[in-house]
């Protein structure tokens, strides 16, 4: 998505809009009490890690080679290729084209045969031009790194703001749902790292409030939980 050099303000609504559906869909599938989003609070997720981990690397190669195949078709990871890096990194189990083909093709049935989109980034780089954030000099690399840092301290990020929302970390299973909600939510996310990386230019804070309001009314989401996580990144990022 190039958004420097497209004229895209008018499919902006069009694009938040579709994002906002896909991550509906998302929400329902954790209210739906489904046992691979809510695998801290369902019973069988021993079972299931037991049952998945013996293939996982194989799984993972698998996901490698649907993202080259998407990201250069020319250039994607071959069979051939991942079988030799499969022998490479588990020398003590045998793998086949066979195995590998079907592993890709049950990664990609499990994804519905689709390929999402819809990430973090993707939300960052909308909602920087949607607020007119885009073009202030630095704040795309900003982003990034803060991006970066909530990949790396995810656990601790969402902890925190369980904590901020509900006064203490999710115990019931209705909390830890509440919170699965917010941490499957790409838009929230990425209206928090865009509001954070204000932050940093020193604007006054009624200017960030008013972006906050804003990202608040794009995405449909409180504006204290966008505020809070973006304090939460702002101090963690200090931290660092």
């Amino acid at each position: 998505m190039d958004l420097d050099t497209a004229y895209i303000e008018p499919l902006l609504d069009d694009w938040l809009e579709g994002l906002q559906t896909v991550i509906k869909a998302q929400e329902n599938l954790v209210k739906a009490k489904d046992e691979f989003y809510m695998p801290f609070v369902e019973n069988t997720w021993s079972q299931i890690c037991k049952k998945i981990s013996s293939q996982s690397k194989l799984y993972l190669m698998s996901c490698l080679q649907l993202a080259s195949k998407m990201d250069s078709h020319s250039k994607n990871l071959r069979i051939s290729q991942v079988l030799n890096l499969l022998r490479w990194i588990d020398k003590k189990s045998e793998y086949t084209h066979s195995a590998i083909f079907s592993s890709e093709y049950k990664v990609f049935k499990t994804v519905g045969f689709r390929m999402p989109f819809c990430t973090p980034l993707n939300c960052i780089e909308v909602l920087l031009a949607a607020t007119g954030l885009k073009d202030t000099p630095n704040m795309q690399e900003l982003t990034i790194n803060l991006l970066d840092l909530v990949y790396l301290q995810r656990e601790k990020v969402y902890s925190n703001l369980q904590c901020l929302i509900q006064g203490h970390v999710a115990r019931t299973q209705e909390e830890k749902r509440s919170l699965m909600t917010l941490e499957s939510n790409v838009l929230f996310l990425g209206a928090s790292v865009v509001l954070c990386g204000t932050f940093f230019f020193c604007i006054d804070s009624e200017t960030a409030k008013v972006i906050a309001l804003k990202l608040s009314q794009l995405i449909d989401i409180k504006f204290n939980d966008i505020w809070n996580m973006a304090n939460i990144l702002l101090v963690m990022a200090i931290q660092e």
